[in-house]
């Protein structure tokens, strides 16, 4: 019977300096030349690094294997070197670095795998990264088409939002206190009974609903999960319509269009892009915004 192998925290430690010294001497030296399918490669490799972290730490717990955690120890040394990379990018890529710094509980890793999706180039205006991310929700997927959105872009605004969430009662995370601020406007919605119309026709296309899922819809009211995924959907959008305005602004050295809403639409409330503050269409004119 083969004896069991002894987890040394020496050996680790040496992994993990290894690790160090290959990405300074190899990849951040060469940060600046990532391409934005390097950014994607980086993300990709992170995500799935971790869930294996994950994987091995719960068979370390459920077997109490020698091996199982030396292997979970390494791939956390292989996460954490990752970590040191996207935290590279970020300080080397312009516009990653001022979003790192002015967006809270964002992150490094996430922010990575914005910059690999969203091409400014691509997107005249703010709709075009909305619909890519999934967020539009009058495009329809349907059976048998090809998917008309990027899930790798909607799972990271997701996780972006829940992160928002989670750091909500911290005064510095802005996205936090939207989310909070959307939700309120839902319910307060819902209430009124202003979904109403709404519900009919939702009751009328869905037919695999839950029997407290109908009860809800049948008052012309939104059960709870449905709030929710509208208030994480607001905050999505309103964090890819800041990065949007960043890059565009960065990217063509000139001020963004004004949004649609305000030209075309009549609206007469514009949020000051990376805050919480909404500001009236005179105020507009007075900032230059």
């Amino acid at each position: 019977m083969a004896k069991p192998v002894k987890t040394s925290a020496q050996t680790i430690k040496e992994i993990s300096k290894l690790l160090k010294e290959a990405i300074k001497q190899d990849i951040v030296k060469n940060v600046n030349g990532f391409t934005r399918q390097d950014a994607k490669f980086l993300y990709s490799a992170f995500k799935d690094i971790q869930k294996n972290r994950v994987e091995w730490q719960n068979r370390a717990k459920a077997s109490n294997s020698a091996l199982a955690q030396f292997l979970a120890d390494i791939f956390m040394q292989i996460e954490e070197a990752i970590k040191y990379i996207n935290k590279e990018y970020c300080d080397a890529h312009p516009i990653a670095s001022y979003l790192n710094e002015n967006i809270y509980a964002l992150g490094p890793g996430l922010i990575t795998g914005l910059m690999a999706y969203l091409d400014i180039e691509k997107a005249p205006n703010i709709s075009c990264f909305w619909r890519f991310a999934g967020l539009d929700p009058t495009i329809k997927w349907e059976k048998g088409k090809k998917r008309p959105f990027c899930s790798e872009l909607k799972t990271i605004c997701w996780l972006a939002v829940k992160s928002f969430i989670k750091h909500k009662n911290n005064s510095k995370c802005v996205y936090g206190r939207l989310y909070e601020r959307f939700k309120k406007e839902e319910i307060e919605k819902n209430e009124k009974g202003k979904n109403a119309e709404y519900c009919k026709e939702y009751i009328k296309n869905h037919k695999k609903l839950t029997a407290n899922q109908k009860k809800y819809y049948l008052q012309g009211k939104l059960p709870p999960a449905h709030i929710e995924s509208r208030a994480i959907r607001k905050v999505a959008k309103a964090l890819l319509s800041d990065i949007w305005l960043y890059m565009y602004e960065h990217t063509y050295n000139k001020k963004a269009p004004l949004p649609y809403a305000l030209v075309e639409l009549g609206h007469t409330s514009y949020r000051i892009p990376f805050t919480d503050k909404f500001v009236n269409v005179e105020e507009i004119k007075k900032l230059k915004i």
